[in-house]
This record gives C-alpha cells, sequence and structure tokens, in this order.
C-alpha cells in the first residue's frame, strides 16, 4: 500500500486515493463524451451533466458513510466530516441517479438513453477508485483462513513524518481487537477485496462498453450494470472485513441490500422497455 503519494509539508499531503480517483473520473468523462457523440449527444451536454452528477455522487457517498457511522459522528462531528476516510459508493451512486434524472427530465430527453452513455464509465472510475482504496487500505476483507493465507494481503503499520501512527486501517482494526501485539509491523493476511472488486469492475467495463453500439433499446446497458456490479459487490461484501459498515439482522449489510433494489430495478427496465419499439428521442 501507498497512502500518501507526495508530501507538500509535514502536515500537507496528496493522497494516492485522490489521484486515482482523479484519473478514473477524467477517464470515464473523455469515454463518456465520445459515446454520447456517436448518438447525437454533444460533449457540452454530457461534460455539464456529469459534473453535476459527480458532485452530487460525493456528497451522497459522503452523506451516507456519516449515517452508517452516526454514533461516532456524534462523538465528534467536524473531524468525521472533515476526515480524508469515508466515502460509500452505492450512496453517492443514488445521489447522483437523482440529481442526473431531474437535470436530463428539464432538457426532455430519454433519461434512460443518457444512462446507457454514461453506464460503462461507472465501472471503469470504479475501478481506478478501488485501486485507490488499496493504496489506502481502506475497504479492506477479512483474516484469510489459514488453507487460504497464500491469497492474503497483510498491511503495514503507517507512521507519518511526525513519527505518529496513522494507518494502516486493517493494521490499526487487528491491533484494537487484540489479534497482533503492538510490536508486529503488519497486519494478519487477509482477503484483498480492493482487487477483487476492481478486476471485476474492469470486466464489467469491457462488457458494457462492447455491448454498448449492439443495445437492443434504450436502457439496455443501464439495466446490465445494475444486475452485474451489484451481483458482484453483494458476493464481495461476505469478504469485507472493515468495522465501518452496518451490518443488518447479523448477516446482511447495507451494500447488499442496496444491490438487491437496484437488481429490481434492472428487471424493472428489462421487462418494460425490452418488449417496446425504440422510439428516437430528441437529443443534444
Amino acid at each position: 500500500m501507498h497512502p500518501i503519494l507526495i508530501y507538500i509539508t509535514k502536515d500537507f499531503y496528496i493522497g494516492t486515493y485522490g489521484v486515482m480517483i482523479a484519473i478514473g473520473v477524467f477517464l470515464g468523462l473523455f469515454l463518456a463524451a465520445r459515446r454520447g457523440k456517436t448518438i447525437g449527444f454533444s460533449e457540452d451536454f454530457i461534460l455539464d451533466l456529469s459534473f453535476y452528477m459527480i458532485l452530487s455522487g460525493i456528497i451522497g457517498a459522503r452523506l451516507l458513510f456519516l449515517i452508517m457511522n452516526f454514533q461516532r459522528f456524534l462523538e465528534d462531528p467536524a473531524g468525521m466530516a472533515f476526515s480524508r476516510e469515508g466515502f460509500v459508493f452505492l450512496g453517492g451512486f443514488i445521489t447522483a441517479i437523482i440529481v442526473g434524472w431531474i437535470y436530463i427530465k428539464k432538457k426532455k430527453i430519454s433519461f434512460l438513453k443518457v444512462a446507457d452513455v454514461l453506464a460503462p464509465s461507472l465501472p471503469l472510475g470504479h475501478f481506478f477508485g478501488r485501486i485507490g482504496c488499496f493504496f489506502a487500505g481502506c475497504c479492506y476483507g477479512k483474516v484469510c483462513p489459514p488453507n487460504l493465507s497464500f491469497i492474503g494481503v497483510s498491511f503495514p503499520a503507517v507512521v507519518n513524518k511526525k513519527g505518529e501512527l496513522i494507518g494502516s486501517f486493517p493494521y490499526i482494526d487487528h491491533l484494537q481487537q487484540k489479534l497482533i501485539s503492538p510490536d508486529s509491523t503488519y497486519s494478519l493476511p487477509i482477503f484483498p477485496t480492493q482487487l477483487i472488486e476492481a478486476l471485476a469492475n474492469l470486466i464489467i467495463f469491457i462488457i458494457l462498453n462492447h455491448l454498448f453500439k449492439k443495445r437492443k433499446f434504450d436502457g439496455h446497458i443501464t439495466a446490465l450494470y445494475l444486475v452485474l456490479y451489484p451481483v458482484a459487490r453483494f458476493f464481495i461484501e461476505f469478504l469485507r472485513g472493515d468495522a465501518d459498515r452496518k451490518i443488518w439482522f447479523g448477516f446482511i449489510s447495507t451494500s447488499q441490500i442496496l444491490s438487491i433494489f437496484f437488481i429490481a430495478i434492472a428487471i424493472w427496465i428489462f421487462k418494460t422497455k425490452s418488449k417496446k419499439p425504440k422510439v428516437l428521442k430528441k437529443t443534444l
């Protein structure tokens, strides 16, 4: 892992996670603008829409994290609100969809047609984001059982230039649970959930990008994404070990509940749109 890319001063640094997110966003926007042009959307429309969705997505991802960790937020509101940690992708996804829907409806064009343009860029951006998570040590996995320790990754103790222990998250978690001793320099081997999800997102991007020109109805690519990513996320969640995740009924996480919800939406899109003739809508 390598959470800090560049130190500007002892107190200010550029994190690797943020840089990876930026790469994913800009590459995703570039490809979305190119896809949009092939079906009549201007680059300005795609970029303006993406700006509003990204901004609202960041806010939504942060809000869901604070909701899921509300007790910690009450104990330290300022620290939680302005810390660098804590974003939940599915929370950002929901708010981005709401804002995007409002913006697109004001333009009086097909929401699902635009969504198909943007959909392949989501897993591409998410791929870079999960690589950033691996560098930062967040969104980590459970401790591997002995027979699977060979696939595990151990995260180191991270000390800043002041000599203070600032990470990694798995290391501190294992230290607090007394799974490792204070003189340990690494966490126990854990499932590399960040890399597993990154690979899943890359595969999803390749599939959606390849099928874009072959889509059979408006919403086809969007519905595929709403099946492929939630299914992958649902099963990866069983390997997650980060303590901040909210578990409901003792066995299912917030992300898994949302995954089921998104799959239901995908099924609805397939049932209602695939049987209708494709209708060309106004484009920008």
